[in-house]
């Protein structure tokens, strides 16, 4: 097993090989060996280059989109749910109701206004037709 590490440790030095760098990470992974060092580093440069922050909108890191992603879908998630069940006074609130009551839940955690709420439930919503 080493010989086989240490060959693609030769290949990444000296041929700049990345895919035998991702070969190395897979076969330690795969046969629960800890990483090399010679791994450690390179992988550390991706992980932050990946996540750096880059603005907002298209200039994001992948990490922040995946995280506004999330942010939508667990606002409309929320909303859908406000949708199904009948408020206080017994009756099923309209969307904008719903929203208004997402917007409060969500109180200073996001502080959002149901506006923001709406907007984000129409996205997810225009990706599922």
């Amino acid at each position: 097993m080493d010989a086989l590490v240490a060959g693609h440790e030769r290949k990444f030095k000296e041929d700049g090989d990345v895919q035998s760098l991702a070969d190395a990470v897979a076969l330690c992974g795969w046969n629960g060996l800890v990483l090399p060092d010679w791994c450690v580093a390179p992988i550390v440069e991706a992980l932050d280059l990946y996540n750096q922050r880059s603005g907002r909108g298209r200039g994001q890191s992948p990490g922040a989109k995946f995280a506004n992603a999330q942010m939508h879908k667990q606002r409309h998630a929320m909303v859908d749910f406000a949708l199904i069940f009948p408020g206080s006074n017994g009756k099923t609130p309209t969307l904008d109701e719903a929203c208004e009551s997402v917007a409060k839940r969500l109180g200073k955690s996001q502080s959002v206004t149901a506006r923001t709420v709406k907007a984000s439930y129409n996205r997810i919503e225009r990706t599922r037709k």
